[in-house]
C-alpha cells in the first residue's frame, strides 16, 4: 500500500507531537527540581544567618563584661564590654549598629559598623522604640525580632535605603534584676546581595516577601517596600494575586504559574531561627518567604528551542519516510537492472538467503576481503562476522526476514589475513522469495575518525561538567567557610575568656594553659580560614589590571606596620621597582605575603636583613621582582612544596603559618601570565622571584635568574 502525501503528514505531525510533548513535559519536571534546589539552598542561607545573629546577640547580652559592670558600675567593665561589641561588630559587617540601653530605653553602648564605638555625649534615649517596649518584658533567653523595614525611625526613610531587621533581647544582672534590653540592627541590604550571589548566573531571579505579602526583594525596585510607602500600598501579592498567596500560607514550600512565568517558595519560620524552649523568638513577622521567579520571557524560552528541535524532526521524518516511498516505487526498476549494477559497482552487493548463506557477491567482495567468491558462499555469513557484532547482526538478520529494512547498519567483517574491516550496510527483503537483497560499503577509515571524535566529545563534555560541579562546590564551599565556620568560631573563643574570668578567685595554672590552648587554636582556625577564603577569591576574582607603583606599593605595606615584627630590627635594601599592569589589589596580597614571609624566617637571625629589587628581563620581555632575606632558608630538594597549599618546610613550633600564603603568590601571579621560583639553602636565607609580562612586549617564558 502506498502512503498518500496526505497520509504521511498525519503520520510525522502524530510521531513528532508525542515527542514533543515528552520532552517538553520532562523539560518542565528538569526546571521544578533545578528551581526548587537554589529555594532551599536560599532559605537554608537565610535561615542560618538570622540564627547566627540571634546567638551572637545572646552572647552579648550575657558577656561577663556586661553583668560585672551592672554589679560594680566601674567603667573597667564598661569597656570591657564596649571592646567585645566592636569585636563582633568588626567580624560581622552585617551588623550596622550594636546597642546596649538601660532600664530607662537610654543608650549606654552604641557600636557602629565595622567596630565604631560612639561618644558618650552622642548616645541617645530609644525608650520610645518598638524593639525596647518589645524586649524588655521578656524572659532570659528570649529574643524579640522586628520586621524588615527600611531604618525608619521618627516617621522619616534614611536615604539611602538601608533594609534593616531588629534583634533584641533583656539583660539581666547577676541577681537576675532586669538592666535593659541588648539590641542588634542587621542590614538586610548585604543578605539579600549574599542571596543573590549564591548563584551569580540567576540573581535576577531571588524574590522575598515578608508575612503580609510584601515585596521586599522583587523584580522591579518600585515593588519593594510597599508598606512603607503610600502610592505603593496596593503592591502586595495578598492584593494583587490573593489566591497564590493563599497557597503561600497553607504550603511551606511549592510552585506555581505566575506572570506567565513560574514562582517557586519556601517559607523560613522566623519562630525557630533560635535554639531554645519554644517561644524563645517573639517576632513582629512570624515567617519571611524566600522564592525565585522564571519570568515569561525566561519561561518560554525553555520551550522555543524545543519546538523549533521538533520542527526541524518532523521535516527530517518527513525527509525519510518520503525517500522510503520513493524507494518503494523504484523497488521493480531497481530488480530489472540489478544484474549490470551489480557487476559494475564499486560497493559490496551481495544477495542472501534465509537460511544465512550468501547466494550472490560482485566482484568488490573479493577485493575487499582478500576471499575468492566460492570461499565465501560456502560457509555461513555470519562466520565471517566479528563475535563482538554477531548477536547484532543476528538480530538485523531476523528483522529483514519479517520484511523490515536496514539503512545503515554497521559490522565487522573478518579478512583472509585475519583483520576486520568495518562495513556499512543496506538491505532489503522480499520475504515471498526468502532472499536479502544488500550493499556494503567499507568505511573503516571513516568509522578510528568517528570514535577519536567521539572520545574527544565524550571527554570534553565530562570535563566541562566537572568544571561546573567544581564551581558549585567553591562557592557553596566558601560560602560555608565565611559564614558557618565564623560564628562557632567566635562562640569557642568568646566562652574561652568567659570560663577564664570564673576562673578568677581560684587560679589554676593548669586550666588556664588550657584555656589558652584553646583559644589560640580557635584564633588560628580563624587566620586559616581568612587565608583559605584569600586562596579561593584569588582564583575567581576578575583581574582589574592598572599601572601599579611597585615602589610606593611595598612602601606603604613596610610603613603600615600590619606584618609580624621579629625581636631584633630589620636592616631593609630596597632598590627602584619597576612598574607593572597588574590588578592592584592582588599585586598588593602578592608583595604582602612575600614580605611576611621574609620578615618571619629572617626573624631569629642576629642581624636580619631584606633585600627587594627588580628589573625589566629584555629577552623575555618580563619585568622580575625578586626579595632576599638571611633567615633559616630551606633545603632546594623540597623547593617543588613551597608553593602548594598546606606545604610547610618547618615546624609550627619554629614559625608560625598556615601554610597558604605563598600558594595565593603562586596562583596570583600565573593568574597574570607570569611565574615564581624560589633559591635557598639551609641557615644561609631564601631568594624569591616572580615575574610579570611588561604589558608591551609579546608573551615570552621568564628566565630564571642565577642564585644570588
Amino acid at each position: 500500500m502506498v502512503l498518500s502525501p496526505l497520509a504521511v503528514g498525519a503520520l510525522v505531525a502524530g510521531i513528532s507531537g508525542a515527542l514533543y510533548l515528552r520532552e517538553s513535559s520532562q523539560s518542565r519536571q528538569n526546571l521544578y527540581i533545578l528551581e526548587s534546589s537554589r529555594v532551599e539552598m536560599l532559605a537554608h542561607i537565610l535561615e542560618r544567618s538570622l540564627q547566627s545573629v540571634t546567638s551572637d546577640l545572646r552572647v552579648l547580652a550575657s558577656g561577663d563584661g556586661l553583668v560585672a559592670y551592672l554589679s560594680s558600675g566601674h567603667p573597667v567593665d564598661l569597656d570591657r564590654a564596649v571592646q567585645r561589641a566592636s569585636f563582633f561588630s568588626r567580624q560581622q559587617n552585617d551588623y550596622d549598629q550594636i546597642r546596649y540601653l538601660d532600664e530607662r530605653g537610654a543608650e549606654v553602648i552604641r557600636v557602629n559598623q565595622n567596630g565604631s564605638i560612639a561618644s558618650p555625649n552622642r548616645l541617645q534615649n530609644k525608650s520610645d522604640r518598638p524593639y525596647f517596649r518589645n524586649a524588655q518584658p521578656l524572659n532570659p533567653g528570649q529574643v524579640y525580632v522586628s520586621a524588615f523595614d527600611l531604618n525608619a525611625e521618627d516617621g522619616r526613610i534614611a536615604t539611602p535605603f538601608k533594609p534593616i531587621i531588629r534583634f533584641s533581647t533583656p539583660v539581666f544582672d547577676s541577681a537576675g534584676r532586669r538592666q535593659g534590653v541588648y539590641v542588634i540592627n542587621y542590614v538586610g541590604a548585604q543578605l539579600f546581595t549574599r542571596l543573590g550571589q549564591f548563584v551569580p548566573l540567576y540573581q535576577h531571579r531571588l524574590r522575598v516577601l515578608n508575612a503580609q505579602g510584601y515585596w521586599l526583594k522583587a523584580a522591579s525596585s518600585v515593588q519593594e517596600w510597599g508598606f512603607l510607602f503610600p502610592d505603593r500600598a496596593g503592591m502586595t501579592l495578598a492584593r494583587t494575586e490573593p489566591a497564590l498567596w493563599n497557597r503561600i500560607l497553607r504550603e511551606p514550600e511549592g510552585r506555581a504559574r505566575y506572570g506567565g512565568g513560574l514562582l517557586t517558595w519556601r517559607r523560613v519560620g522566623l519562630l525557630e531561627i533560635a535554639a531554645g524552649d519554644s517561644g524563645a523568638v517573639i517576632t513582629a513577622d512570624p515567617f519571611l518567604v524566600v522564592a525565585a521567579e522564571v519570568s515569561a520571557e525566561e519561561w518560554a524560552a525553555t520551550f522555543r528551542g524545543l519546538r523549533q528541535t521538533f520542527l526541524i524532526i518532523a521535516a527530517v521524518l518527513l525527509l525519510l519516510i518520503t525517500a522510503g516511498l520513493w524507494m518503494f516505487r523504484s523497488r521493480q526498476q531497481m530488480l530489472e537492472e540489478r544484474d549490470r549494477f551489480f557487476t559494475l559497482t564499486r560497493d559490496m552487493l551481495c544477495v542472501a538467503g534465509f537460511d544465512g548463506y550468501f547466494k550472490r557477491l560482485n566482484p568488490a567482495w573479493g577485493k575487499t576481503l582478500g576471499y575468492t567468491n566460492d570461499e565465501l558462499l560456502s560457509r555461513p555469513f555470519l562466520e565471517f562476522v566479528h563475535p563482538d557484532d554477531r548477536a547484532q547482526t543476528h538480530k538485523e538478520a531476523a528483522g529483514l526476514a519479517h520484511g523490515r529494512e536496514t539503512v545503515s547498519f554497521e559490522n565487522r567483517y573478518r579478512c583472509k589475513d585475519g583483520s576486520y574491516r568495518w562495513l556499512l550496510w543496506s538491505s532489503r527483503s522480499i520475504v515471498s522469495e526468502q532472499l536479502i537483497f544488500a550493499s556494503a560499503r567499507d568505511v573503516t577509515e571513516r568509522k578510528h575518525d568517528e570514535e577519536k571524535i567521539q572520545q574527544l566529545h565524550t571527554d570534553l563534555q565530562r570535563r566541562a561538567a566537572q568544571l561546573e560541579a567544581a564551581n558549585h562546590e567553591l562557592e557553596a564551599f566558601s560560602y560555608s567557610v565565611s559564614h558557618d565556620l565564623r560564628a562557632p568560631l567566635r562562640h569557642i573563643d568568646g566562652f574561652t575568656s568567659l570560663l577564664e574570668k570564673q576562673l578568677a578567685p581560684t587560679p589554676d595554672e593548669k586550666v588556664r594553659h588550657y584555656l589558652r590552648v584553646i583559644s589560640g587554636a580557635a584564633q588560628q582556625m580563624g587566620r586559616l580560614i581568612d587565608d583559605l577564603l584569600a586562596f579561593s577569591r584569588a582564583g575567581r576574582m576578575q583581574l582589574r589590571p592598572a599601572l601599579v607603583d611597585q615602589d610606593a606599593l611595598v612602601a606603604t605595606i613596610i610603613r603600615e606596620g600590619a606584618l609580624e615584627q621579629g625581636a631584633r630590627p630589620i636592616q631593609w635594601s630596597i632598590a627602584p621597582l619597576p612598574r607593572v599592569q597588574a590588578d592592584p589589589a592582588m599585586l598588593r596580597q602578592v608583595w604582602f605575603n612575600l614580605i611576611d614571609n621574609a620578615i618571619k624566617y629572617s626573624g631569629k637571625s642576629p642581624h636580619p636583613q631584606i633585600e627587594i629589587s627588580g628589573h625589566a628581563d629584555a629577552a623575555t620581555g618580563k619585568l622580575v621582582c625578586s626579595i632576599r632575606d638571611n633567615g633559616a632558608g630551606f633545603d632546594m630538594q623540597y623547593v617543588g612544596k613551597l608553593f602548594h597549599i598546606f606545604q610547610r618546610l618547618h615546624g609550627a613550633g619554629e614559625f608560625d603559618g598556615t601554610g597558604i600564603g605563598l600558594a595565593n603568590v603562586r596562583r596570583i601571579v600565573e593568574r597574570h601570565g607570569g611565574r615564581v621560583w624560589a633559591e635557598g639553602r639551609v641557615g644561609a636565607g631564601a631568594t624569591f622571584y616572580f615575574c610579570l609580562p611588561d604589558g608591551a612586549s609579546p608573551p615570552a617564558p621568564c628566565s630564571t635568574p642565577q642564585p644570588v
